[in-house]
């Protein structure tokens, strides 16, 4: 018997806290003041989070609040998508690995569905990809801390144009439904030269919170196309952007076929607001789409 394999964390006490109990009591703080009663009804169905991936002292509050409006659901899987900061590739990358480990525990993979998913075009094993990509990673504590039995499908994605998007929402659509969530990693704008982008130099917190404003409004629209055009035409340095795509091609295939589903944004903040520094900047939003 071929012994198991397990994806080793690689940001942990650099992103997260590496200490198990320092990490859940990191976690459950973050939530402490928060309601979730407010946010949603009890009986709502969540199909989706869009989630950021920074080190938690940043976002890791703006990811857990949405996180935890889905804690008391039962979901068979879940779909993580995370998008490429180390190597350039084109389509999914999927691993081998039959879990992942985090220092509260392991989390189990859908190894059915990979085997799946490896017959279909842009689908391909590259564990190297998964070894060092922190968008994923990142994810990984709040997941196990929230869903500890639910298995993940782990998906980093590379470059991916409009058609493409199309086509692995087509193959990736029978995953959207009340028995899946999908937590889609992506942070909003990178600000600064360190980024080389500096569309304004005045005003920077309104500026951002209007750039991202727009583009979070093509989310909440449900609207690819619009989306994908606005992070085209202002250059919007939004990492997630692809991922973001994928699931917005596939939300909007079920709203199509008459199902009725809505969205809402959790949480939005930015980096410069805890440094005060926002010459280097980059931002975080939450939003969820539920039922």
């Amino acid at each position: 018997m071929q012994a198991s394999t397990v994806r080793v964390p690689t940001v942990a006490g650099q992103f997260y806290e590496n200490n198990p109990n320092k990490l859940i009591s990191t976690i459950k703080d973050f939530t402490r003041d928060f309601d979730s009663d407010i946010i949603l009804s009890p009986n709502s169905e969540i199909f989706s989070l869009i989630v950021p991936h920074a080190g938690y002292v940043f976002s890791g509050k703006t990811a857990a609040t949405a996180m935890s409006l889905a804690k008391n659901k039962r979901y068979k899987q879940i779909v993580l998508i995370a998008p490429t900061h180390n190597v350039s590739f084109t389509g999914i990358a999927l691993s081998s690995y039959d879990s992942y480990n985090t220092p509260i525990g392991n989390i189990s993979v859908t190894k059915n569905i990979i085997e799946n998913l490896i017959e279909k075009k842009w689908f391909k094993i590259n564990n190297r990809v998964h070894d060092i990509e922190h968008s994923l990673e990142v994810q990984l504590p709040l997941i196990k801390h929230y869903f500890p039995d639910t298995p993940i499908l782990p998906l980093i994605c590379g470059n991916v144009d409009t058609t493409l998007a199309k086509d692995i929402a087509k193959t990736l659509l029978p995953l959207w439904n009340n028995e899946t969530l999908w937590i889609v990693s992506s942070d909003f704008t990178h600000y600064g030269l360190q980024f080389n982008y500096i569309p304004f130099k005045n005003d920077i917190p309104e500026n951002l919170k209007k750039l991202d404003g727009g583009a979070i409004e093509k989310i909440l629209n449900i609207d690819s196309a619009k989306f994908t055009d606005y992070v085209s035409r202002t250059g919007a340095t939004i990492c997630g952007r692809n991922p973001i795509n994928i699931m917005l091609n596939v939300a909007e295939i079920y709203k199509s076929k008459g199902h009725s589903l809505h969205t809402k944004l959790i949480d939005y903040t930015t980096s410069g607001e805890l440094t005060g520094d926002f010459r280097h900047c980059v931002s975080y939003a939450s939003i969820i789409f539920y039922g």
